[in-house]
């Protein structure tokens, strides 16, 4: 059995509401923040903290946001997702 990441309700509704482009990108930023300061999403050797925040996420993540809420991926595939992108700073932190 895998580990499950547990990602609150609001979050996939945020992401759901920022894949329709009814929901800006600073508040699906929110979101991401959120899941980093909370350690939702951790990443090996990002000292992320209150004073970082997430400063751009490409539109074409929107695509994964969408089939999350879909359930088209998993919740865990979503977070995989984030994680691998920040990892390779295509959504940038500062």
């Amino acid at each position: 059995m895998g580990f499950s990441t547990y990602i609150p309700d609001w979050i996939k509704t945020y992401a759901e509401l920022w894949a329709t482009g009814d929901m800006s990108d600073s508040e699906f930023i929110t979101g991401l923040d959120f899941m980093l300061d909370h350690r939702i999403i951790v990443i090996p050797n990002l000292h992320y903290s209150e004073q970082n925040t997430v400063s751009n996420v490409p539109n074409w993540i929107r695509n994964n946001a969408d089939w999350w809420a879909n359930d088209l991926i998993s919740q865990q595939e979503f977070v995989n997702s984030l994680k691998y992108l920040i990892e390779e700073q295509i959504i940038e932190i500062k």
